[in-house]
């Protein structure tokens, strides 16, 4: 082959050089070939790589979204609930004053009539007491006579009842 190339040494061609150098040429160009053989393997890896990750980052993204809604949806739904459980709360407080407002005014509307029946029975009271104490002042015990015609024994129950008078 290098033959067919260098045949003319006639017009000062060094066809050993010559062949030397195009063998170093040959052997460069197929080392090449092969670097790049190896660098075409390692750019499909990496594609097959990039394109392994592409994926993974779209599950990724995708399963964060999905989280994203989730946690949205909780949220909503706990907030939910809560405004209806404070709704209760509120209903349940504003009934229980209602009765408890309800229960006080029994007592009081009670307390008013006990105090009226108070002030009636302490006019009662006193107007009786005035009556009686009118009365006590009128009322006049009369003296006891001489106990000397009695006997002893039966003289006994009406000393001890003057005795209680006159304490």
């Amino acid at each position: 082959m290098s033959d067919s190339r260098f045949l003319s040494r006639r017009q000062n061609y060094e066809r050993f050089r010559y062949n030397d150098e195009v063998d170093d040429l040959k052997e460069e160009n197929q080392m090449l070939k092969e670097q790049i053989t190896r660098y075409q393997t390692q750019i499909k890896s990496a594609n097959e790589q990039l394109l392994m990750l592409k994926q993974r980052y779209q599950m990724l993204i995708n399963e964060l979204s999905m989280r994203e809604k989730a946690a949205e949806e909780i949220s909503r739904l706990a907030l939910k609930e809560a405004n209806v459980i404070i709704e209760t709360a509120q209903g349940n407080a504003d009934l229980i004053i209602k009765e408890a407002l309800g229960s006080a005014k029994m007592v009081f509307i009670e307390i008013n009539r006990l105090t009226s029946q108070t002030k009636e029975m302490r006019t009662d009271i006193k107007s009786k007491l005035q009556s009686m104490d009118a009365l006590m002042e009128t009322f006049q015990i009369p003296e006891i006579s001489n106990l000397d015609y009695l006997s002893d024994e039966t003289r006994a129950p009406f000393v001890d009842a003057k005795k209680e008078l006159e304490k």
